[in-house]
C-alpha cells in the first residue's frame, strides 16, 4: 500500500485526505496522546487574575490564594477566598467580571494570615479558616481554626475565637490544605481537614502517591476560655484512584466530592458518605489542560469549589521561583472548568469521534464538516466507506497487511 509521511509518521495514502492529515499530525509518545487522557481533560471556560477581579485591590498586586468556599450574603451566594499572604478575605460574584465593584477584599489586608482553608457554617452564618502554628514543646505543627463573623455590610470581619485541632503534623508546610464543616442530625460538629502530603506526612513517605488522607475532628463544645478545641475522631483514606503526589483543595456538593492536586495538575471526583464518614466510590481523575508539549501549565491549584454538577472553579497560588516559566500564565487567579463530555460525572457526549478499533491509543476526533469530506468507495476495494443511519461512518481499509476500521459517529 502506498504511504505518505507527515511529521515523520507513515500514513496510508489510501485513507481520505483529512484522515491522513489527522493521523500524521498526532503527537507521538506523550501521555496527552492517549484516548484515556483526552477523555479526562477539563475544559476551561473562563479565568480572571485576582488583580483584575476586585474593584479596589487596596494596593495589593500579590494574591497567594490558598482556599475557598461558597456562602450566602444579602440573599445570594458568593465565592469567598482566603490568601495566605493577606488577612483580607475575597468576596467574589459568580460571574467573575473585571473590576466588578461587587467583588471586594473584606477587611484589612494586614500581614500574612497563613490561612490554608475556608469553610462555611450554615447554622451560625460564620466561617472557619485554618492556619498552622508551630508548637515549640511538641516540635510539631498544629492547626488552629479561626471562627469568623462577617459584618452586615460585608466590609469587614471579626474573629470570634481561635481553637486548636488536636492533630500534630511532623513536617512544616505539610498541614491542612482544604477544609469542610459538617453538622450531623444530632448537632455534632465535625471538621474535615485535607492533608497536603500522603499519609499526612512530609518527606519520602509523603510522596508515596495514592495515599491521601482526610482528618475528621469533632468540636468539644467549649468556649475559648474553656479550652475549646477539635478532637480527632477518624482518619479517612482517600481512594487510591486519586493517585496524587499532593492534595491541595477539596469541595463537596452533597455527596459529590472534588479533590485537586497541585503537583499532578489534576482533580479527582468521587462520592462521600457523611453518615459513615467514608468514601463510597473509587472515583475518576480529570486533568487540567496542558501545553503543546503535554507539560503542566496549571501548576499552582490551591482551592476548588463546585459551581453546579458539571462546572468547578479553582483558585491558583503564585508560581514558585523554581517552577518553569510556563507556570506563570495561570498563577494568582480564578479559573472555571467544565467536566468533559461522556465522563461519569460530566454531560453526555455529542461530538463526533473517530475510533481506530484495533488500537485505542490511536483514537482521534473529527467534526461533522470533516465527515462530509469522506470519499465513498476506495480504489481496488482498499478503502470502503459505508454511511449508516444517524451519520455513522465506517471506513474499512488495509494497512500493514491487516484490515483496519475507522468508525465516526455524530
Amino acid at each position: 500500500m502506498e504511504s505518505t509521511s507527515a511529521n515523520g509518521r507513515e500514513v496510508s495514502s489510501r485513507l481520505p485526505s483529512f484522515m491522513q492529515q489527522l493521523l500524521g499530525k498526532r503527537p507521538k509518545g506523550t501521555e496527552c496522546d492517549t484516548l484515556e487522557f483526552r477523555k479526562s481533560l477539563l475544559t476551561m471556560i473562563k479565568e480572571m487574575p485576582f488583580v483584575g477581579l476586585f474593584g479596589d485591590i487596596k494596593g495589593q498586586t500579590k494574591f497567594e490564594a490558598s482556599g475557598m468556599t461558597v456562602a450566602p450574603q444579602g440573599g445570594r451566594d458568593w465565592l469567598w477566598i482566603v490568601f495566605d499572604n493577606l488577612l483580607a478575605i475575597g468576596r467574589v460574584d459568580e460571574h467573575f467580571e473585571f473590576r466588578d465593584k461587587r467583588n471586594q477584599l473584606v477587611g484589612e489586608t494586614g500581614e500574612d494570615s497563613q490561612f490554608e482553608g475556608l469553610t462555611y457554617v450554615a447554622s451560625t452564618g460564620h466561617f472557619f479558616a485554618v492556619e498552622e502554628l508551630y508548637d515549640e514543646e511538641a516540635h510539631a505543627m498544629e492547626p488552629y481554626t479561626h471562627e469568623i463573623e462577617m459584618s452586615a455590610d460585608g466590609s469587614t470581619y471579626t474573629t470570634i475565637q481561635r481553637c486548636p485541632v488536636h492533630y500534630a503534623f511532623e513536617h512544616e508546610n505539610k498541614g491542612f490544605e482544604g477544609l469542610h464543616y459538617h453538622e450531623d442530625a444530632h448537632g455534632h460538629k465535625y471538621l474535615l481537614g485535607l492533608c497536603e502530603g500522603n499519609f499526612c506526612k512530609g518527606g519520602a513517605e509523603g510522596r508515596e502517591t495514592g495515599n491521601g488522607r482526610i482528618i475528621v475532628s469533632q468540636f468539644n463544645g467549649k468556649s475559648r476560655e474553656g479550652a475549646c478545641g477539635w478532637d480527632v475522631v477518624k482518619e479517612v483514606a482517600i481512594p487510591p484512584a486519586a493517585d496524587f503526589m499532593d492534595y491541595s483543595g477539596m469541595a463537596f456538593r452533597g455527596s459529590k466530592t472534588a479533590i485537586v492536586s497541585q503537583e499532578n495538575s489534576a482533580m479527582w471526583v468521587g462520592e462521600f458518605d457523611f453518615e459513615a464518614l467514608e468514601f463510597t466510590s473509587e472515583g475518576q481523575v480529570f486533568n487540567f489542560p496542558r501545553d503543546n508539549h503535554c507539560d503542566m501549565i496549571f501548576c499552582n491549584v490551591e482551592g476548588v469549589q463546585w459551581l453546579d454538577d458539571v462546572r468547578v472553579v479553582i483558585a491558583s497560588d503564585k508560581a514558585k521561583k523554581d517552577q518553569p516559566f510556563r507556570c506563570v500564565d495561570h498563577e494568582q487567579r480564578v479559573s472555571i472548568f467544565a467536566l468533559p463530555e461522556g465522563s461519569k460525572d460530566g454531560p453526555e457526549p455529542s461530538r463526533a469521534s473517530v475510533e481506530k478499533s484495533n488500537n485505542k491509543s490511536n483514537n482521534i476526533q473529527i467534526d461533522s464538516q470533516q465527515l462530509q469530506q469522506v470519499d465513498e468507495g476506495g480504489e481496488d476495494g482498499e478503502v470502503d466507506v459505508v454511511v449508516e443511519e444517524g451519520l455513522t461512518v465506517h471506513s474499512f481499509f488495509e494497512e500493514d497487511g491487516a484490515e483496519q476500521e475507522l468508525v465516526a459517529a455524530v
